[in-house]
């Protein structure tokens, strides 16, 4: 090859990426719920991020699916989903059914809808039996309260539920009640509390 002649060309070789396929037929007993948003707030503007517009959600959680074949797995089943719900600020929405009053204004009516979509999370990790049960129930309120009526059972565990439930409630104050109703509501609430503590101490 002559001096002339341009510099050689060296041959490109292409590389292909390793593949690591997956076995469809794997399963697993609990599922990675997955709730990141496209772009997550930073940690300093997460405990005022309703007020940016923008959610604060847990990145990942794993929670245990429940399954109808395996009741016995409800309290931990529901217990995992109240933390979630508690990071959501969903707790008086899904557990009490907390609703806002006619007078709300927009923004709050949207916070409000925008929890509900998020609670929705709920037919996620159910099996698809219990799916069928759930599905004539349009609301995440309808469809705890339907499980918790069918899969409660009356254990320790459970009863820290009905403790977590009744302490939630001083968290959101509905405005269209007076301060006498909503008294009276959170006197006949520990009312049965203490009257539930009663009974499991006369077990004992």
């Amino acid at each position: 090859m002559s001096a002339e002649a341009g510099p050689s060309r060296q041959p490109r070789i292409r590389s292909r990426a390793k593949q690591n396929p997956i076995d469809s037929d794997e399963e697993s007993d609990t599922i990675v719920v997955s709730t990141t948003s496209t772009s997550s707030p930073s940690t300093s503007a997460s405990c005022c991020s309703y007020a940016s517009g923008t959610s604060f959600t847990p990145s990942r959680a794993r929670i245990e699916i429940l399954d109808q074949r395996d009741q016995k797995n409800y309290d931990l089943w529901s217990q995992q989903l109240l933390m979630i719900f508690d990071a959501l600020d969903a707790t008086q929405v899904v557990v009490n059914g907390y609703k806002p009053p006619i007078t709300a204004s927009p923004a709050e009516q949207a916070h409000h809808k925008h929890i509900e979509t998020e609670s929705l999370l709920l037919i996620q990790v159910v099996s698809q039996q219990i799916m069928q049960q759930i599905g004539r129930h349009r609301s995440a309120h309808k469809i705890w309260q339907y499980l918790r009526k069918t899969y409660y059972k009356d254990s320790p565990l459970s009863f820290v539920h009905e403790i977590h439930a009744f302490n939630s409630l001083s968290s959101t104050l509905d405005t269209s009640q007076s301060i006498t109703d909503c008294i009276d509501r959170n006197v006949r609430i520990e009312e049965l509390v203490t009257a539930e503590r009663r009974r499991r101490s006369n077990k004992q």
